[in-house]
């Protein structure tokens, strides 16, 4: 219409629709920039934004900071890790081979924390980011799986994972075996869940490494569960997840560790009677069961009150059908259904019997068994942990009938420091 009035009519009418037509092209062409240039803002945000989770979450112990602009590292792998420092080690191993002293000792501290500043750590504020793990799913059904229940501060988690990085000590060992002295002085990797970090002088054993590499020997493919109720390890404990499932290398598949949650004869609410008597034992006697004695300790420094909190309850049934592969929707009869193994170590104060009970009775584990699968169990009994006779025996009541029927159709019970 406009190209019409100005091919035929007046001048004065065609003047003012040039006009016109000039303001809605230039109006066009500005709505364009605008246009474009929102689409770079955004651009230039999004990449700023990626630059920074990138720059974060490459941060290296030590802090030093790998960009990652384009020409990315490739991901750190357990099985190249690995290999770089078992090729120190055979290599320093070689040159200290007739040095059975401190200057062997130190070379292998040498190695081991050379190897930690490869690995790539999250920056403390990563670490403390509740909003990750709400992020990421609870449960993947893995092949191979680690259930600590009663993890306190970490420190079984820590063992499982130090086993992997662990790969020194063991060649040094064998070489200086016949010298007992020399080899309780060798330094070790180790994961101290306090930070969380890892450091390479420590020289203290870690008393699991045995039962972990007999049952479980490769830990990259395995997921590792969790389980706390006591409040005051919350923060902890996240961090730890957040370490294990964001640094590089990565050394296990999946972790979850669920916190302010207990493990239980019935899936639901409870009470987690507090243990804040035990300071120096990281107040490792809270238990669900109020008799407990630890907590009967707490009471009655406080006027004779119990100190108790609320907490989700689960099953070991239930964890066990969320986390296990032969138990995933539509697993492949044969390759996903046999061949794991699940250890399960389990430090709960008495609640132990409840839950030894309810599996049995699930037949869970049983049938996870007959499918060709393994199931190592580690647990403490804390039958004089439990004050009140009466919960002692209502506890106790058809535990052993319970055992023998894991027992007989195939668990292991195993000690902690067995292998």
């Amino acid at each position: 219409m406009v190209l019409i009035h100005l091919a035929t009519g007046r001048k004065s009418t065609r003047a003012r629709l040039t006009r016109l037509l000039r303001a809605e092209t230039c109006m066009m062409l500005g709505i364009g920039a605008i246009l474009l240039l929102r689409f770079m803002v955004v651009d230039e945000i999004d990449a700023i934004a990626s630059l920074r989770h990138s720059e974060v979450l490459m941060a290296v112990q030590g802090g030093e900071t790998i960009r990652n602009d384009g020409a990315a590292d490739p991901v750190m792998t357990m099985a190249t890790w690995g290999k770089d420092i078992q090729e120190a080690c055979r290599s320093g191993l070689a040159e200290t081979a007739i040095l059975h002293n401190e200057t062997a000792r130190r070379r292998k501290r040498e190695i081991e924390t050379a190897a930690i500043q490869k690995m790539r750590i999250p920056s403390d504020e990563m670490l403390k980011d509740s909003r990750l793990i709400d992020g990421r799913p609870k449960y993947k059904h893995c092949k191979n799986v680690f259930i600590d229940l009663g993890s306190n501060i970490g420190d079984s988690i820590a063992y499982f994972v130090e086993t992997e990085f662990d790969l020194c000590t063991r060649e040094w060992a064998s070489k200086f075996g016949h010298e007992r002295k020399f080899r309780h002085g060798l330094s070790r990797i180790k994961l101290d869940t306090a930070f969380p970090a890892f450091t390479a002088n420590s020289t203290g054993s870690n008393r699991a490494s045995g039962l972990f590499r007999k049952y479980m020997p490769v830990h990259e493919d395995a997921c590792v569960y969790g389980m706390e109720g006591n409040p005051a390890f919350t923060e902890r404990l996240k961090k730890l997840e957040n370490l294990l499932m964001l640094m590089e290398p990565r050394p296990v598949q999946h972790v979850h560790i669920h916190t302010q949650t207990v493990i239980a004869g019935k899936d639901g609410l409870t009470e987690l009677y507090l243990d804040e008597h035990s300071t120096e034992n990281n107040f490792w006697g809270s238990s669900i069961l109020s008799s407990q004695q630890d907590a009967v300790k707490t009471a009655e420094r406080n006027g004779g009150r119990t100190v108790s909190t609320p907490v989700t309850a689960i099953s070991l049934t239930t964890l066990l059908w969320s986390t296990l592969m032969p138990f995933k929707p539509n697993a492949i009869d044969g390759d996903e259904t046999s061949g794991g193994t699940v250890i399960i170590k389990m430090d709960v104060e008495g609640a132990e019997y409840q839950v030894l009970k309810e599996v049995a009775t699930s037949n869970m584990l049983c049938d996870y068994i007959k499918m060709g699968n393994t199931v190592v169990m580690v647990v403490e009994f804390h039958v004089n942990s439990i004050s009140d006779e009466a919960q002692r025996r209502q506890q106790m009541d058809g535990t052993d009938a319970a055992r023998d029927k894991l027992e007989g159709c195939g668990v292991i019970f195993a000690e902690l420091g067995a292998g």
